[in-house]
């Protein structure tokens, strides 16, 4: 499905259409607060920044990030070598 509008809200809430106990996100792109508000949710949540292995990452966003994956027990954070700057959110169940 492809979403232009309140996508925060339907990434966010998803979850309860699909009864989902996992959720990942592979973004290109993505800054601290939305990882941050991944902890809010019920379940486990991986997140896969994606443009890592062609731009880096500046060394305030890694180590928000990392603070954040530090004090979460459900939020990972990994980076991708190759280049993805795709957004892909996926809701599992078991």
């Amino acid at each position: 499905m492809l979403y232009t509008q309140d996508l925060e809200e339907i990434i966010f809430h998803r979850h309860n259409t699909f009864n989902s106990d996992e959720m990942i996100v592979l973004s290109g792109y993505l800054g601290p607060k939305p990882v941050e508000k991944l902890n809010t949710l019920p379940f486990n949540s991986r997140v896969i920044y994606g443009m890592y292995g062609s731009d880096g990452i500046k060394n305030s966003l890694h180590d928000s990030l990392v603070k954040i994956h530090k004090n979460s027990k459900s939020v990972d954070v990994f980076y991708s070598k190759l280049p993805v700057h795709s957004k892909c959110y996926l809701w599992r169940k078991k």
